[in-house]
């Protein structure tokens, strides 16, 4: 016996949805990644922040192989550099490229962190003689994150 022809649509209809129903959002609420950078910018601002702190908004991951774009932090005197903690808004995937530069030349390092609010740790290799930290976080949708070197 043969099912009737109706049944295909609605079984695809259905699968369609249950699919799409897991998808993340493909914007990020900016008054409220405004506002969580402003809390955990308020919440960093009594602590050590060992050499430097930076936060904003993030770039777009279409120039993701444009290595000179970011935030550089710039140190007076060489200094001992370990981490860079990255925290962003939103629930998506930002890349953070992070690049210690060295009074012996440079190291760069690039990954990928849940924007889930939380510091994730970037550790910087041979960066004992630190003279700057260049940081780049592009995300999509764009959002805002917070980092501090240390």
């Amino acid at each position: 016996m043969r099912r009737p022809a109706r049944v295909i649509p609605i079984v695809c209809l259905l699968g369609l949805a249950f699919g799409l129903s897991g998808c993340a959002s493909d914007t990020v609420d900016l008054a409220a990644a405004d506002a969580w950078l402003a809390s955990v910018a308020a919440e960093q601002a009594g602590a050590d922040v060992g050499i430097g702190t930076t936060s904003g908004h993030t770039m777009p991951l279409e120039n993701s192989g444009d290595r000179s774009a970011g935030v550089i932090l710039t140190l007076a005197e060489p200094a001992p550099a370990s981490v860079v903690e990255v925290r962003c808004f939103g629930g998506h995937t930002a890349t953070v490229f992070v690049e210690a530069s060295t009074t012996s030349g440079s190291r760069g390092v690039e990954t990928s962190v849940d924007c889930d609010e939380k510091p994730h740790a970037l550790e910087l290799v041979d960066a004992t003689r630190t003279t700057a930290v260049r940081i780049a976080v592009r995300a999509e949708p764009e959002t805002r994150y917070y980092a501090d070197v240390r």
